[in-house]
């Protein structure tokens, strides 16, 4: 049996980490100018651009995100989800919604606030433009 070294090099790393940089930053300010050209009544044509270079950077973080796995786990051939796995992605959404309202009373008690920061940032990138709020729905799916 032949042993396969799966790793990345220094090179791979670094660049992973930039695209990983990228990935996390670039995507709220784009849907923050895209707002900003909403309430300026700025051209429709620059939200469409920004809005085609966020879908754009999605799409090359999630092929990315695939070939990687497949990179690590030598599993090149996708599978279908059973029964079982729909399970653990219910109860991980059931588990997801028991913290987070746990958390919220927690915060509540504590700091006396109604909302975090974050969920504060995430309301005000979707109370903009109509397309910032399809397009953070489309993510939050994917």
């Amino acid at each position: 049996m032949e042993i396969i070294d799966r790793g990345l090099g220094w090179l791979g790393r670094v660049l992973l980490t930039a695209g990983l940089i990228v990935g996390v930053v670039i995507p709220p300010m784009l849907l923050k100018l895209i707002n900003q050209l909403y309430r300026q009544h700025q051209l429709t044509a620059w939200q469409i651009t920004l809005a085609g270079v966020y879908l754009l950077i999605f799409v090359i973080l999630a092929l990315a995100a695939t070939a990687l796995m497949r990179h690590y786990t030598g599993n090149y051939q996708s599978e279908n989800l059973q029964y079982h796995d729909w399970q653990i992605i219910g109860m991980a959404y059931l588990t997801i919604l028991i913290f987070e309202g746990g958390f919220q009373f927690i915060n509540q008690l504590l700091y006396h606030q109604n909302q975090t920061q974050n969920n504060a940032a995430i309301k005000n990138l979707m109370a903009g433009s109509p397309l910032s709020l399809w397009l953070m729905a489309l993510s939050a799916v994917f």
